[in-house]
């Protein structure tokens, strides 16, 4: 991985870890529900798929960004099967 992807990832990783403490007061369903629409309405696909590679493997994920990373995952995959 070149310093540029890395960086680059890890600003995506810092940026999902924000905005799962902003949203942490809620319900913990609820608030995974609530980072997965923003990543639909405000990053673009190509910031979505980078996270979500990056999430295979990156352990500076908090728990509640992990969950809504797994929900967005799972309704891209929903989305190409059908």
């Amino acid at each position: 991985m070149s310093h540029d992807s890395h960086s680059q990832t890890a600003t995506l990783i810092k940026m999902i870890n924000q905005i799962a403490a902003n949203l942490s007061t809620y319900e913990s369903a609820e608030a995974a529900e609530r980072i997965e629409q923003h990543l639909i309405r405000f990053w673009t696909p190509k910031m979505r798929h980078d996270l979500i590679d990056a999430a295979t493997d990156d352990t500076n994920l908090s728990p509640l960004a992990r969950d809504a990373i797994n929900r967005l995952q799972s309704v891209q995959v929903q989305q190409q099967s059908a």
